[in-house]
């Protein structure tokens, strides 16, 4: 990401005279101002500007070719794969951000959002340590663009390890909260209450005894309603 971003930088500060880069420049501007002479941008944007990076990337090969723009990294196969890799894990994880973003999303909706990404990566993992990326596009693309080089996946296989490790343990209170979400959307359904109640008591410190008989209770007041209003009135 540093060396993108370095490219990118030197793209601005020439982009008035070379219409091959005005488009990317200007998009860079819009996006992210500054930002980008003094730091790395956040993960939300970091897709969007690889994407972008990636789009005119032979461009840029050809412009990094003078004396005195030397980069050889943009024809070094082993530093386009890891690009394309970075390419497609960002976007991942940029399609994730936006989904819990969306409105009026519930907490249990977002526990689901997240462990079904943990288990993306860890199926992912499994992909990459077999050699099969075809869920990585542009890492696909970038082998097959010299297929005789030798592919080490160990570089993609360790960053998917680390994600799926992060989550874990940056979520681990989600799942432990994952009952008492499922009860607030759909109470009644399914849930066990011995196991709703201990997650209440270590989450929000309430006695587990009394949480139990106040759902037990509860729920015999909506059955008893939820009865009583489908017998007609036939006093009428």
């Amino acid at each position: 990401m540093k060396l993108v971003v370095k490219i990118v930088n030197k793209i601005r500060a020439q982009a008035l005279q070379r219409r091959l880069f005005r488009t990317l420049a200007n998009e860079v501007d819009c996006q992210y101002g500054d930002l980008l002479l003094h730091s790395e941008v956040r993960w939300l944007s970091r897709g969007r500007l690889l994407k972008r990076f990636n789009d005119v990337l032979s461009g840029i090969v050809q412009f990094f070719k003078q004396p005195d723009e030397p980069t050889p990294e943009l024809e070094n196969s082993i530093w386009l794969r890891d690009f394309g890799f970075l390419v497609d894990i960002t976007e991942k994880l940029n399609e994730l951000n936006l989904q819990l973003q969306g409105r009026d999303k519930e907490l249990a909706e977002m526990i689901s959002d997240i462990k079904a990404f943990i288990k993306k990566l860890e199926f992912w993992e499994q992909n990459v340590i077999n050699s099969d990326s075809k869920h990585f596009p542009i890492l696909s693309e970038k082998i097959s663009q010299n297929p005789l080089e030798p592919h080490d996946n160990k570089y993609h296989v360790e960053v998917i390890a680390t994600l799926k490790s992060n989550f874990k343990s940056r979520f681990k209170n989600y799942n432990e909260m994952a009952l008492v979400a499922q009860f607030v959307v759909s109470p009644f359904m399914g849930i066990d209450i011995q196991q709703f109640a201990a997650c209440v008591m270590q989450n929000y410190g309430e006695d587990i005894a009394a949480t139990e008989m106040e759902v037990v209770c509860s729920y015999v007041r909506v059955i008893t309603n939820h009865l009583w209003n489908t017998i007609p009135n036939l006093l009428l």
